[in-house]
């Protein structure tokens, strides 16, 4: 339902592999049902600055 709000996935040449939305939304999930600051984001969740972006 939210995928078309979602940023486009686009890898350039010679650019990283890009960050999985899923898991940018289940790391932005995480933190609003925590309440949490962002700074405390899991490892396991791609980088909080990566997660604000896509927010």
């Amino acid at each position: 339902m939210i995928e078309p709000c979602l940023p486009e996935l686009k890898r350039g040449k010679g650019s990283p592999k890009p960050i999985d939305n899923r898991a940018c939304f289940e790391g932005i999930l995480w933190i609003l049902r925590s309440g949490a600051r962002w700074k405390e984001l899991p490892s396991h969740y791609p980088s909080p600055s990566t997660c604000w972006r896509r927010l």
